[in-house]
C-alpha cells in the first residue's frame, strides 16, 4: 500500500516485491539503517521498498 499524502488514501499495488524486517524492540537500529542504505544503493534483490514493522 502505498500513502497519498495529500488525499490520505491508500491505494493497492500488486506484485511488487518487498522486504519485512522485525526489530524486537531494537533501542539502537544503526545496524538495520546500514543495510537499509545498502539495499538502496546497490539494488540488492531488485527490492522497490523496504517496509519496516515495529513492535513492542
Amino acid at each position: 500500500m502505498e500513502l497519498l499524502w495529500n488525499t490520505s488514501e491508500y491505494t493497492r499495488e500488486s506484485n511488487k516485491k518487498v522486504a519485512l524486517k522485525c526489530l524486537n524492540n531494537s533501542q539502537n537500529i544503526n545496524e538495520f539503517l546500514n543495510e537499509v542504505i545498502t539495499i538502496f544503493m546497490i539494488g540488492v534483490y531488485g527490492f522497490h521498498y523496504l517496509y519496516s514493522f515495529l513492535s513492542n
